[in-house]
């Protein structure tokens, strides 16, 4: 199936933490910027798995814990992603089935492998800033992009 980066990506945890945390840990902030700006703009579509509204808060009290924002920034942001609607739909069964088909085919966590799975049904394309996982799968899979290629959004 070919992948229309004109049409929607699947972005994980890691690309939509940059949406929230700003400090000089973060970096590709402009590439994160300009698809979540495409997004609002109804340009493209994004998505995520609705789980990852856990890993984004999970993101958030890792921040938190490494003194990078406060309770108060935490929940603000929080509240602020899950605004974004990204993550809204809830997942079916069978996503949850295929990713596990994924996760034992590429060797990944159940959890990067739902994203992939995601990628795959909709066929859009998967922008990742996790290096570990993009390293592993990119080969592989020709959907799979780093967050740093990411140049030109429609």
């Amino acid at each position: 199936m070919k992948r229309n980066d004109d049409h929607g990506w699947v972005v994980d945890a890691s690309v939509m933490l940059k949406w929230s945390l700003r400090d000089a840990v973060e970096d590709f902030l402009e590439q994160a910027d300009a698809l979540y700006e495409a997004y609002l703009a109804r340009r493209i579509d994004i998505i995520a798995p609705c789980y990852a509204r856990y890993e984004v808060a999970a993101g958030l009290e890792v921040a938190r814990l490494q003194r990078r924002i406060d309770l108060e920034g935490a929940q603000a942001r929080l509240r602020w992603f899950l605004r974004t609607s990204v993550s809204d739909e809830e997942d079916d069964d069978s996503l949850l089935i295929a990713a596990i088909a994924v996760a034992e085919r590429h060797s990944i966590a159940l959890y990067d492998a739902i994203y992939v799975a995601l990628s795959e049904r909709l066929g859009y394309s998967f922008v990742t800033a996790d290096r570990r996982l993009h390293r592993s799968i990119a080969p592989q899979l020709d959907f799979v992009r780093w967050i740093g290629d990411v140049s030109e959004i429609p």
